[in-house]
C-alpha cells in the first residue's frame, strides 16, 4: 500500500467510525495514527518533487547537449562540406520549435501517479477511488437507524436503498451519501437524496486570503528564500539562451578562422549553462517540495484533528460524508500544495525569466524592446479573462465528483448485494447520471480554455510578425544590427514562453483558491459539542443516578420529525434498566442523548443530579462503555482493540482480565497468534459472536461506571446469543446498565422496563408487572413478538 493510501484509509476509517471514536474517546489516538501516516506522506511528496526536477533538468541538459553538438558540427558542415550558414540556422530553429513545442504543450500533459491523483476531477482519480473503495460505512448514526426501523415517515427525499433485513443491517447505512439496504420481500428501489433537500444546512464559505495560507507557511521562509533563488537561476538560463543563439547566428557568417574559434567557444557556453540549468532545477525542486509538503502536512493534521473533533451531527450531512470529507483532506490539501510548492517555484522561475528577457530586450534596443512589449498587455489581458471564466466552474465540478464518488463507494462496498440483486445497470445509470454535470462542465471548460489558449498564440504569433517587420525597417534605418534584432526577438520570446506557461495556472489557482476555502471552512468552525474542550466538571466518585427531566429531541437533518416529546426516565445507580418500544420510537436516541452525540431541544439529562452539559465531555464518555448491534474493530491485532476502551494505554493484565470477563479469552488464546491475532477489516477474520465478545471487553477495559448495550444480541444466533448474553449478565453486576432491547426475551431479568412510545415513556416496571397489564403497550410488544417467532 502506497503512503497516500495509508493516509487515506487512516482518514476513511476515523471518519465512517466517529461514534465509535467519540464512545470511546479516541480522538487523539485517530489523530496521532494520521501524524504518523503523514510522515511517509511527506517523506514521498519530497522525493517525487526532487525526482520531477531531475527528471526536467536532464532533459534540458540533453537539449543543450543537444544545440552545443550542433553549433559544432554545424560550423564543421560550413568549413568541410560547404554548408551555408543559412540552412545550419533553419536545421537549429526547426529544432528549436519543436523543442518549444514540446516544453509548452506535452510537458504539462504528463504526470506521475500522485500527480494525476490531485485532481479528483480527473478519470484517474475516479479510477483509483473505485479501485480503493472496498469497505462500507460503520460508525454508528443513530438517527439514521431509527428513520430505517420506520419512524414517522422519515427520509421524504431521494434515497439509494438496497435495505438489508433487520438482523443483518448496520446500524450506520445512513453515514454517506447513499445507503444500501435490502428489505423484506421489498421489490429492489434505487433512488438519491436530493442534494438541493440540504442546501439549507450548506455553509457558505468565504473567501480566504492566500495571506494567511503564507502564514501558515512561515517556518519554511528560509526554504522558499533558498528554493527562489535556484529557480530564478534556473528562469534565467532561457533569456541568457537568446544571448548565445544570437551571437551564434553571427558566428555562422564570420570568416572560417574565426568561425571554428568562435564555434567552439559558443558551443562550450551552452555546456556549462546546461549543466548550471540541471544543478539549479532539482534543487529549486527539492526545496518547494519540502515548502510544499510540509504545508500541507501541517493542513491536514490541522483539518483532521479539526474533523475528529466535531459534533455527530455535522456527520449526519451529505456534504460531510465519509467520502466528501476524505476528498477535502486529500484532494483540496493537494490543490493547495501544488499552488505554494510547484505553482509558485514556476512563478518564480517564469518571473525572472520575464525581467531577464526584458532586460536583455531593452539593453540590445530599447526601440524594438517598446514597440513589442506595447503588445504584450494583449496577452495578459486573455490571460485574465480566462482565469475568471475558469473560477466560476471549479467548485460546481468539485460538489458533482463529490457525488458520484460516493455512489461508486456505496456500490463497490456493497457488491455482494448489488450482484444478489442484479441492480449492476442500475447502479451504472445512477453513476452516469452523476457524471453528466461534470462532463458538461469540464467540455464548457474546455471550450473555454482552448479559445482563450488560442487567441493566446495568435497573439504570440502577432508578436513575432511585428517584431521582423520592426527589426527589419531598424536595420535598414542602421538604427541596429541583425545579431541584435535577433537576441531583442529570442529574449522576448523566451519571457513570452513565461507568460504563457504561467498564464497555464489560471485554472489551477483558481481550484486552489476554492479548495483552500474548502479546508479553512473545516479549520475556522467551532465544534458545538467539542470533545477536545477540557473546561467542565467531573465527579469522583461517580454513583451512576441518571435522569431524564422533560426531554424534547428532533434531529437537525429531520426537524419535521419530533423523537422525543416529553422524556421523563429516572435510573438509580447500580440498576438495569431497559427500554423497549416500536422500530423507530427513540430507544437508541436515548443512548446517543446520554453520550452528547447530540443535545436535547428542551429538558435536561442529569447525571448524579448534575446536567451532563455541565460535565467536561471527555470524562462524561469515560464514564460509559458501549456495546453496540454491530461492533466496529479496527483492522488490528485482537489485543490492540480491546486496549481501544482505554485509549490504547491498557496493559496486558487489563486485556486478558476485560477478555475473560467478556467470555472472549477462552476463543482468542485457542487461535494460532492469541491476541495478536489480526482481526481483518471490520473485525472479517471472527465470527459476529466472536467479535461481540471482543467489543464487550473493549467496553469493559475502561470499567465504566455505566454500561450501555444498543441491541448487542439482536445481530447473533441462539448459540452465539446466549454465549455473547452470559457475558454481558458477567459485565452488568453492580454498573448501572442501560439496555436498548430488539429481542425482548433479553430483558426480563431487567430491574426496570420502560416502554417507549410517542417519544414519552408510558409503561415502566418490571416484567412481571407489565405483561399483567391487559390491553398494555408492553403486553402488545410481547404478543406481537411471540407471534413473530412462532411464525417463523
Amino acid at each position: 500500500m502506497s503512503d497516500s493510501e495509508c493516509v487515506n484509509t487512516d482518514t476513511d476509517t476515523a471518519i465512517e467510525r466517529i461514534m465509535q471514536v467519540a464512545s470511546f474517546t479516541g480522538e487523539k489516538q485517530a489523530v496521532d495514527k494520521y501524524s504518523k501516516s503523514l510522515k511517509s506522506a511527506y517523506s514521498s511528496g519530497v522525493r517525487e518533487g526532487l525526482a520531477a526536477g531531475v527528471g526536467m533538468g536532464t532533459v534540458m541538459v540533453l537539449l543543450f547537449c543537444g544545440y552545443s553538438l550542433g553549433i559544432w558540427y554545424g560550423a564543421k558542415l560550413i568549413l568541410e562540406k560547404g554548408y551555408t550558414g543559412a540552412q545550419v540556422m533553419n536545421v537549429i530553429f526547426a529544432v528549436l520549435t519543436g523543442s518549444l513545442y514540446y516544453h509548452l504543450v506535452l510537458f504539462p500533459e504528463t504526470s506521475s501517479h500522485n500527480e494525476l491523483l490531485r485532481d479528483p476531477e480527473g478519470a484517474y482519480s475516479q479510477l483509483i477511488r473505485l479501485q480503493e473503495a472496498s469497505h462500507d460505512t460503520e460508525d454508528a448514526n443513530y438517527q439514521s437507524k431509527e428513520s430505517r426501523k420506520g419512524d414517522s415517515g422519515v427520509h421524504t427525499g431521494k434515497h439509494l436503498s438496497i435495505n438489508q433485513s433487520p438482523s443483518q443491517r448496520s446500524p450506520q447505512d445512513n453515514r454517506s451519501q447513499h445507503s444500501f439496504s435490502v428489505s423484506f420481500g421489498v421489490p429492489l428501489e434505487i433512488d438519491v437524496h436530493d442534494r438541493s433537500s440540504h442546501k439549507v444546512h450548506e455553509e457558505i464559505q468565504q473567501e480566504v486570503p492566500l495571506s494567511r495560507l503564507a502564514s501558515l507557511n512561515k517556518p519554511e521562509i528560509p526554504v522558499l528564500i533558498l528554493g527562489s533563488i535556484a529557480s530564478a537561476v534556473s528562469g534565467v538560463i532561457f533569456p541568457i539562451f537568446a544571448i548565445l543563439l544570437s551571437n551564434v547566428i553571427k558566428t555562422f557568417y564570420e570568416p572560417p578562422h574565426i568561425l571554428r574559434k568562435d564555434a567552439e567557444f559558443w558551443s562550450s557556453m551552452f555546456l556549462v549553462f546546461g549543466g548550471v540549468y540541471f544543478l539549479s532545477l532539482p534543487f529549486g525542486s527539492y526545496l518547494f517540495s519540502v515548502a510544499g509538503c510540509k504545508l500541507i502536512r501541517r493542513i491536514r493534521l490541522m483539518t483532521f484533528e479539526k474533523v475528529v473533533n466535531m459534533e455527530i451531527e455535522w456527520f449526519d450531512y451529505p456534504e460531510n460524508s465519509s467520502g466528501a470529507v476524505g476528498a477535502r483532506l486529500s484532494a483540496d490539501a493537494a490543490k493547495v500544495r501544488g499552488l505554494v510548492g510547484d505553482a509558485l517555484q514556476l512563478v518564480v522561475q517564469n518571473s525572472a525569466t520575464l525581467v531577464a528577457g526584458l532586460v536583455i530586450a531593452f539593453v540590445s534596443n530599447w526601440e524594438l524592446s517598446l514597440i513589442i512589449l506595447a503588445l504584450i498587455p494583449l496577452i495578459g489581458l486573455n490571460g485574465w479573462i480566462q482565469m475568471k471564466f475558469i473560477q466560476g466552474f471549479s467548485a460546481d465540478a468539485k460538489l458533482m465528483y463529490e457525488e458520484a464518488s460516493q455512489v461508486a463507494n456505496d456500490a463497490v462496498s456493497s457488491i455482494r448485494t448489488v450482484a444478489s440483486f442484479s441492480a449492476e445497470e442500475k447502479v451504472m445509470d445512477l453513476y452516469k447520471k452523476k457524471c453528466e454535470g461534470p462532463l458538461r462542465a469540464g467540455i464548457r471548460t474546455g471550450i473555454i480554455s482552448g479559445i482563450g489558449f488560442g487567441v493566446s498564440f495568435f497573439l504570440l504569433f502577432g508578436v513575432y510578425a511585428a517584431s521582423f517587420y520592426a527589426g527589419a525597417r531598424l536595420v535598414a534605418e542602421e538604427k541596429t544590427t541583425f545579431p541584435k534584432v535577433f537576441r531583442v526577438f529570442l529574449a522576448l520570446t523566451m519571457a513570452a514562453i513565461g507568460v504563457s506557461h504561467t498564464s497555464t495556472l489560471t485554472s489551477d489557482s483558481s481550484k486552489a483558491k476554492s479548495a483552500v476555502s474548502s479546508i479553512f471552512a473545516i479549520i475556522d468552525r467551532k465544534s458545538r459539542i467539542n470533545p477536545s474542550d477540557d473546561s467542565g466538571v467531573s465527579l469522583e466518585p461517580l454513583s451512576g443516578n441518571i435522569e431524564f427531566q422533560h426531554v424534547r429531541f428532533r434531529y437537525p437533518t429531520r426537524p419535521d420529525v419530533q423523537i422525543f416529546e416529553d422524556l421523563c426516565l429516572t435510573i438509580q445507580s447500580g440498576k438495569t434498566v431497559a427500554l423497549v418500544g416500536e422500530s423507530g420510537s427513540g430507544k437508541s436516541t436515548a443512548i446517543a442523548l446520554l453520550q452528547r452525540f447530540y443535545d436535547p431541544d428542551a429538558g435536561q439529562i442529569l447525571l448524579d443530579g448534575v446536567d451532563i452539559r455541565k460535565f467536561q465531555l471527555r470524562w462524561l464518555r469515560e464514564q460509559m462503555g458501549l456495546v453496540s448491534q454491530e461492533p466496529s474493530l479496527f483492522n488490528d491485532t485482537i489485543r490492540a482493540n480491546i486496549a481501544y476502551g482505554k485509549e490504547g494505554q491498557a496493559s496486558e493484565s487489563d486485556v486478558v482480565a476485560a477478555a475473560q470477563l467478556a467470555n472472549a479469552h477462552k476463543f482468542i488464546s485457542s487461535l494460532h497468534q492469541g491476541y495478536d491475532t489480526m482481526v481483518g477489516e471490520r473485525g472479517a477474520q471472527l465470527s459476529g459472536g466472536q467479535k461481540q465478545r471482543v467489543a464487550i471487553a473493549r467496553a469493559i477495559v475502561k470499567d465504566p461506571k455505566i454500561l450501555l448495550l444498543d441491541e448487542a444480541t439482536s445481530a447473533l444466533d441462539a448459540e452465539s446469543e446466549r454465549t455473547v448474553q452470559d457475558a454481558l449478565d458477567r459485565v452488568m453486576v453492580s454498573r448501572t446498565t442501560v439496555i436498548v432491547a430488539h429481542r425482548l426475551s433479553t430483558v426480563q431479568g431487567a430491574d426496570m422496563i420502560a416502554v417507549v412510545k410517542n417519544g414519552r415513556i408510558v409503561e415502566k416496571g418490571r416484567h412481571d408487572a407489565l405483561i399483567a397489564v391487559d390491553g398494555g403497550s408492553y403486553a402488545s410488544l410481547v404478543a406481537l413478538h411471540s407471534a413473530a417467532s412462532t411464525s417463523s
